[in-house]
């Protein structure tokens, strides 16, 4: 505590180069604050992205050889691994033991043209306006509206409780099709047989999903019925069982304790490790913050070190009066030390407290998201900031700031006082 009452004596009468080293720790504290909270309200935002529109928080699959992985980049759903009607109910019932809402989805490749369309020419030299789009089909049941959350609805609505076949189809295929809410498509797929089934369906709705890295613009969500037919299934039968989570910090729990109640006859999984390159790609943007942060911060300790490198030739006669009167080599480093400390430390919280203000005014807003960024954060953001979560990174920015005194402020100590008090 003596040394930092008499750092900070130092420091008022140094007020320049405090001042300097304040200004480089606020520059980068509050930097790494706002940058952190974007981050992870983008990082949170993709999570419930992928639970909403494609995962759940628990999956109950076939147990395969080898298990076709829900999210790729070759956004392939063809395999035809399936769950028995009687093995759905089971699923759902030790789903629903965990306190998870559980429902059966048929995934399936589908090709999607307008209405009209013959089926048997699978869009080879036909017209543009009778020209097929491949897409990824999710069916699901009524009672099912965790995906229709996710959705940015361009036109039209989510799947609603009619009785004729629906679909809602991406943007981008709606646009390549030409068609939007209350047309007519048909759809066509390869069942389990190989043979090729088809289903005149509706478009009752155009949107795409949040936060899904590109994948959204080839999804497309069908009514459970639909997709059972396109597949060759029998009523009941579908590819996944979701459960549905409130915390998805529950999930590796559930997890294990549903697979548990299957007694291992069923591959259970968990969001966290099923998000594919969409995971990927979010983990590749915090990669690059926390590179950019790396950055930041080898430019503040290259500043400090020299700061203190000309503070101690500036107060070199004052380093020697110190030694002559009986300060040791260490007590004169860990005043120097001491010194930058306290600065740094003001810098930092006068970081939190403007990181605070802004974020507070940013929280109270929706901005909308243009691309590239909008296939990471969706059309809207709205950022979530916490001066806690970012904290951490503030006492590393100060330890890091510590360290970079401690070289120079040991060779300023080297000096011997009789040379130092003869130089002007």
């Amino acid at each position: 505590m003596n040394y930092l009452r008499l750092a900070w004596r130092n420091l008022q009468h140094n007020v320049r180069q405090a001042a300097t080293i304040g200004l480089f720790v606020l520059v980068s504290a509050f930097s790494f604050l706002m940058l952190n909270s974007f981050v992870h309200t983008a990082q949170e935002k993709a999570d419930h992205a992928i639970v909403s529109s494609l995962l759940g928080t628990v999956q109950v699959r076939p147990t395969v050889e080898k298990p076709t992985p829900i999210i790729d980049m070759s956004a392939d759903w063809e395999a035809a691994d399936k769950l028995t009607s009687a093995q759905v109910q089971e699923a759902v019932t030790a789903l629903n033991k965990q306190g998870a809402d559980a429902y059966p989805v048929v995934r399936g490749n589908v090709l999607i043209a307008r209405a009209g369309f013959d089926p048997t020419s699978f869009g080879r030299k036909v017209p543009s306006r009778g020209a097929t789009v491949p897409a990824v089909s999710m069916g699901v049941p009524k009672g099912m509206t965790t995906y229709a959350g996710n959705l940015d609805m361009k036109s039209g609505t989510a799947l609603s409780s009619g009785s004729e076949e629906q679909t809602v189809l991406s943007a981008s295929i709606a646009k390549q099709l030409d068609v939007t809410a209350g047309d007519a498509v048909v759809l066509m797929s390869q069942g389990r047989d190989r043979s090729w089934r088809h289903v005149d369906a509706k478009v009752v709705g155009v949107g795409d999903g949040q936060s899904l890295a590109g994948f959204e613009s080839r999804l497309t969500y069908l009514d459970y019925d639909a997709a059972v037919a396109l597949k060759g299934f029998e009523q009941g039968a579908a590819t996944d069982v979701l459960g549905y989570t409130t915390d998805l910090a529950r999930s590796p729990q559930v997890r294990d304790a549903t697979f548990a109640d299957l007694s291992g006859r069923f591959r259970v999984t968990d969001w966290s490790d099923q998000g594919g390159y969409v995971t990927g790609i979010n983990f590749a943007y915090t990669g690059i913050f926390y590179v950019f942060l790396t950055v930041i911060l080898l430019i503040v300790c290259i500043l400090v070190v020299n700061m203190v490198a000309v503070v101690s030739l500036e107060r070199r006669q004052e380093t020697a009066a110190l030694r002559a009167i009986g300060f040791s080599r260490r007590r004169v480093v860990l005043l120097f030390v001491a010194e930058v400390i306290a600065a740094a430390l003001v810098g930092a919280l006068a970081a939190i407290a403007l990181a605070a203000v802004v974020g507070s005014l940013l929280s109270a807003r929706t901005f909308s998201v243009g691309p590239p960024l909008d296939a990471i954060v969706g059309s809207t953001f709205r950022l979530s900031f916490s001066w806690l979560s970012g904290l951490p990174g503030v006492i590393a920015i100060l330890l890091l700031v510590a360290l970079a005194a401690v070289h120079p402020s040991v060779r300023a100590s080297a000096r011997p006082p009789a040379e130092a008090l003869s130089q002007d």
